[in-house]
């Protein structure tokens, strides 16, 4: 299930969470996926070996991945992983700052100067 829309290059979300990156930093992110539902603007995440073996048939742009697990068959000139002390915490905090992203923007308090309003109004 995705969790976005994202707005995020593997580079911005590797700089954002503290992570390693190994492989390309321009490519875009547009969800998070899980490895087989994922697609070229997927981010999905690698906690496991079990997971790291399916890395390879995976079409994911791109893998948080937790330090210690080796990832077979990883291209870094079409792919990229971003090593993690923990996948889950790091997922965790990336949620967070796209949920800040993509968080409606209030409009300020007030009348605003182009308003036409009954001077008696009463507006709640």
């Amino acid at each position: 299930m995705p969790a976005g829309p994202f707005n995020f290059t593997t580079g911005a979300i590797a700089r954002a969470i503290g992570a390693q990156l190994v492989g390309r930093d321009d490519l875009p992110i547009g969800s998070l996926d899980p490895m087989d539902r994922a697609g070229p603007g997927s981010l999905t995440f690698i906690r496991s070996p079990a997971f790291a073996a399916r890395w390879a048939a995976s079409h994911a742009a791109a893998a948080l991945v937790s330090r210690g697990v080796e990832v077979p068959g990883h291209d870094p000139a079409s792919r990229a992983l971003l090593l993690v002390d923990d996948a889950d915490l790091a997922l965790i905090h990336l949620l967070e700052l796209a949920a800040g992203q993509n968080a409606p923007v209030r409009p300020e308090a007030g009348v605003h100067p182009g308003a036409v309003v009954e001077a008696g109004a009463t507006v709640e």
